[in-house]
């Protein structure tokens, strides 16, 4: 719509009914005009594109893993723009009556629009300025449609020779797959680390997964298997329904699931049997997701003397699972994939490019 006072048109995707009148409340009281409601895989892309809207709001609750591949599809096709909403947050907000947040909200629905937002009414003798907020952008997240059979090409098919010292478990979720694809796209080839990453994502995409990835960076990633001696500059998924596991000769090991999780694969159990390993010389990034997954496999790396950063919320699709993270008190770092990647390389400078026998 061209008429800048118009009221900003939204269009609401939910995952759950249990809070959507609550939200529409909300976005009503700030103006925003609702032009339909409708569950998520309930309406194709075109409908969605189609739709006579200025901007689509996701609300997400905990069921959110189970549309995964729906939500992936959306941010790649989608041609509005659209921003993610946890409505886990909107309960606490509203339980906690912080009016604060309708306002964030809704400052960061005009923004992602890139339209003028229109002064507000003069009914009041003092106007609230909104609180600034943070550019969502659409990334393009590759699309999942089978399973791919991979050779390792011959400039990653050799090893380190250095023993493994160093493990990072990267945690992520929502809008992760883009994520972690820029921070591994920012590695040089001879850092001292080998990484377990732990996506919430159906068992069937993770090869295609692994693929997108190692195309984008030095370093060799692949899907867990039982029996591959992990090394340095190795980047292996976690398997969705198995749990791995390290053995004191760095060999990977698939074990059945000791206890059930809602999260596949579970970030906080990857994150608990890693620290369990290696100790303090085990790190852990968690990247844009939803939800709390990583939160108790925070105190966990902390406990073991380990780093702990975080994706910021700027950056990320959706930013819960970075931000429990940083509420546990144990993230001593945040910023961009790109900031992670620097970070990560300033932190090993010291240990890269030395010969194995200058340990």
């Amino acid at each position: 719509m061209n008429d800048s006072n118009a009221p900003l048109r939204v269009a609401i995707l939910y995952t759950a009914e249990k809070r959507l009148s609550e939200l529409s409340r909300v976005l009503g009281k700030h103006g925003l005009a609702i032009i339909g409601r409708h569950p998520v895989g309930s309406v194709t892309l075109e409908q969605v594109n189609e739709a006579r809207a200025d901007v689509i709001l996701v609300d997400l609750d905990e069921t959110a893993d189970q549309v995964l591949d729906i939500l992936q599809n959306l941010l790649e096709n989608a041609q509005l723009p659209i921003l993610f909403n946890d409505s886990a947050t909107l309960e606490l907000t509203v339980n906690a009556a912080t009016p604060e947040w309708g306002r964030r909200l809704a400052a960061k629905l005009w923004s992602i629009t890139k339209r003028k937002r229109p002064p507000p009414k003069p009914v009041a003798p003092l106007v609230v300025k909104p609180a600034s907020a943070a550019k969502v952008a659409l990334p393009k997240v590759p699309t999942a449609s089978g399973k791919v059979q991979r050779v390792m090409p011959p400039e990653k098919a050799a090893a380190s020779t250095r023993a493994l010292e160093n493990l990072w478990v990267l945690g992520a979720s929502l809008g992760g797959p883009l994520a972690v694809r820029e921070f591994l796209s920012k590695l040089p080839g001879d850092i001292p680390v080998a990484f377990v990453l732990a996506q919430h994502i159906g068992a069937s995409h993770l090869d295609l997964l692994a693929e997108q990835l190692d195309r984008v960076t030095p370093l060799r990633v692949f899907v867990a298997t039982t029996g591959h001696v992990l090394k340095h500059q190795d980047v292996v998924l976690a398997p969705v329904n198995e749990r791995i596991l390290i053995d004191m000769l760095g060999r990977v090991t698939l074990n059945e699931k000791a206890e059930a999780s809602i999260y596949s694969p579970s970030i906080d159990f990857v994150m608990q049997d890693m620290v369990r390993r290696y100790g303090n010389y085990c790190g852990a990034i968690i990247f844009s997701g939803m939800g709390n997954d990583g939160e108790r496999g925070c105190h966990a790396v902390a406990a073991g003397g380990g780093d702990i950063w975080a994706q910021d919320a700027e950056s990320c699709v959706i930013s819960s699972m970075p931000d429990n993270a940083r509420k546990t008190g144990h993230v001593s770092f945040s910023g961009t994939p790109e900031e992670l990647a620097a970070a990560l390389v300033r932190h090993f400078k010291d240990k890269m490019s030395k010969p194995a026998n200058d340990n």
